[in-house]
């Protein structure tokens, strides 16, 4: 994590993850845990690291890139924001990955 990173506590075991300021992941809840990214519009080589970084924090689908354009590693067409719903996660994956 760099200085440009920062994951902030936003109450009820929500986490948002940010880089220079724009969300780029988050979770919220702890029985059943929604996690969701965001690109902010900045589809960069930094952006696409530290959502697949959160990605194989949770043991999700990374992104992938290719003549630049930006997939889900599972084949669901990139749109910019994404959502995924795990339900009973281990205590590992509530965890602040660092």
């Amino acid at each position: 994590m760099s200085k440009r990173d920062t994951i902030e506590s936003v109450g009820a075991g929500s986490i948002v993850y940010r880089l220079h300021g724009h969300t780029v992941a988050w979770h919220q809840g702890s029985d059943a845990i929604i996690l969701g990214t965001f690109d902010g519009r900045w589809q960069t080589r930094t952006t696409k690291s530290r959502i697949n970084a959160f990605a194989d924090h949770y043991h999700l689908p990374r992104i992938a890139q290719r003549n630049f354009v930006w997939t889900w590693s599972d084949g669901i067409p990139y749109e910019g924001v994404r959502t995924f719903t795990l339900s009973k996660p281990d205590e590992e994956l509530l965890r602040i990955p660092l």
